[in-house]
């Protein structure tokens, strides 16, 4: 066996090409993590791969595992509000103040009317 011809271990090979793979993977949702307006824009993101490196007793390789972690930012609070009311005998939360009702429901030009 040439030993010569092997390639040498590298990123591009170890685990079977799966940490290439891995990486391109989350960088994929760090992007998109970075671009969503509900998260966080200032907040760092991280990916972390991890490679364990068993021995094998005669020491002649070893077992290779990955592990990868990635850390996105959260989704950021929103505020809102919501009102109480009845509708028949059922209580239900509406997003708007239903005694305003008119505001939410008329055109743009009514409203300047109105005014």
């Amino acid at each position: 066996m040439d030993t010569n011809a092997a390639p040498i271990l590298s990123l591009y090979n170890v685990c079977r090409g799966a940490a290439d793979e891995i990486f391109r993977r989350e960088v994929n949702l760090v992007i998109d993590n970075i671009v969503d307006v509900n998260t966080d824009s200032e907040q760092k993101r991280s990916i972390v791969m991890e490679f364990e490196f068993i021995p094998m007793k005669d020491r002649s390789g070893a077992a290779v595992s990955l592990k990868v972690k990635s850390k996105l930012a959260g989704v950021e609070p929103v505020e809102g509000t919501m009102f109480l009311t009845r509708r028949g005998d059922e209580l239900v939360a509406v997003p708007y103040d239903p005694r305003q009702e008119e505001l939410f429901t008329m055109e743009p030009q009514q409203q300047e009317k109105k005014r």
